[in-house]
């Protein structure tokens, strides 16, 4: 019981479950959104520069998938350092 007395006072006074879970609400729209506009960008851009025919839409298709992906997956890892950031500021 003490030491995490101790902790408490070290680190300040912890936010109430609720206001986390706000927090994590808040910052999941936010990643959401994110990883919404980086899809229809890069599939609009994809779809408007591709080739003719089955053969142009299906590669641009392909494409538009593995961009998208990689591009959701590294912006995840910087949205999610400079949340976190931001949650500990908050704390």
């Amino acid at each position: 019981m003490q030491f995490s007395a101790m902790a408490q006072k070290q680190v300040g006074a912890p936010l109430p479950l609720e206001e986390l879970r706000q927090l994590a609400d808040v910052f999941g729209l936010i990643k959401s959104f994110i990883f919404g506009l980086i899809i229809a960008l890069v599939g609009c851009y994809k779809g408007m520069t591709c080739g003719m025919g089955a053969e142009g839409v299906g590669k641009a298709t392909t494409e538009a998938v593995v961009y998208s992906s990689i591009a959701i997956l590294i912006t995840n890892f910087f949205l999610t350092l400079v949340l976190q950031r931001i949650a500990l500021m908050m704390l």
